[in-house]
């Protein structure tokens, strides 16, 4: 996408973020300058209404223009019918869809809860498609406002046929990339949860396991996503096990996290960059002493 080439009528049009491994984000245009394109990429699937939500500044070489079909009304009424209920694979094919399409805001509401009520129903029945019990994770989070974000908590629980708690996880970060708190300490019930699932991980040995290791640098950073002063233990925690190459990978998000929020239209909260410039300080602190 080219700056130069965008008119006034572009401004509310739908585009597809590309990242550097392929993976895709839809969002929509909300302003540029001469160096960036800034797009609205999470509001709690209320695309209408998108000019009251935080656009993140993107490069326009990451970005295209999508091109929808008039499809959301099918889907929603597929989904909400009984004519899928006994067909899986139907049903399947139908929630892969539901990531690519754009919903009003009163549908949105009535998908997510639909999609994460079917996520945590199916994660124990056993032959389940685990790309579907995902897909529906990611569409369902994606449409929750920050303040609703305590309703995952049952997806980080352990011990089911098919594990949530890693994607789960993942999107919690990706809620507050995108929605920044107002202040910090504003979820402690699901920094807890979050918070335990960390514990678990940071030792020297789970991270020999990758799985382990992302689901805890994706704790960790959520944590921090959310401005939970509990972010702060963690670090403690990550810089006791001593490992370079999994601190070095804590602070790289941690750097990503604070130029994604510097690009901001609006400032973030001062208590907020004050607390995740406080965890970075003290990895760096760590990893400099390291090279000595």
């Amino acid at each position: 996408m080219i700056i130069n080439n965008l008119k006034n009528e572009d401004i509310g049009k739908k585009v597809v973020y590309t990242d550097n491994v392929g993976q895709k984000e839809q969002g929509i245009i909300k302003s540029w300058n001469d160096e960036y394109i800034f797009v609205v990429y999470n509001c709690a699937g209320d695309w209408y209404n998108y000019k009251n939500y935080t656009a993140a500044a993107t490069d326009p070489g990451d970005l295209e223009f999508l091109i929808e079909s008039d499809s959301a009304n099918y889907l929603f009424d597929k989904i909400m019918s009984a004519e899928l209920k006994d067909n899986l694979i139907e049903l399947g094919n139908t929630i892969f869809l539901l990531e690519d399409t754009s919903f009003s805001a009163e549908q949105n509401k009535t998908l997510s809860s639909w999609l994460l009520t079917f996520a945590k129903k199916h994660r124990d029945i056993e032959g389940a498609d685990s790309r579907v019990i995902f897909s529906a994770i990611r569409t369902g989070s994606s449409m929750l406002r920050a303040e609703q974000t305590e309703t995952l908590i049952p997806l980080l629980s352990s011990g089911h046929k098919i594990e949530t708690s890693l994607v789960t996880v993942k999107m919690i970060g990706r809620i507050f990339e995108a929605q920044p708190p107002k202040d910090i300490n504003q979820h402690e019930k699901l920094a807890i949860v979050v918070r335990n699932i960390a514990d678990l991980l940071i030792n020297p040995y789970s991270i020999m396991s990758s799985e382990s290791a992302a689901q805890a640098q994706l704790a960790a950073f959520s944590l921090s996503a959310m401005a939970s002063e509990l972010s702060l233990e963690v670090v403690t925690n990550i810089i006791k096990i001593k490992s370079r190459w999994f601190t070095t990978m804590h602070l790289i998000s941690l750097n990503e996290l604070k130029k994604l929020w510097e690009k901001q239209e609006e400032p973030i909260n001062k208590n907020v960059m004050n607390l995740l410039n406080k965890s970075i300080d003290k990895v760096k602190s760590f990893l400099g002493e390291y090279e000595k």
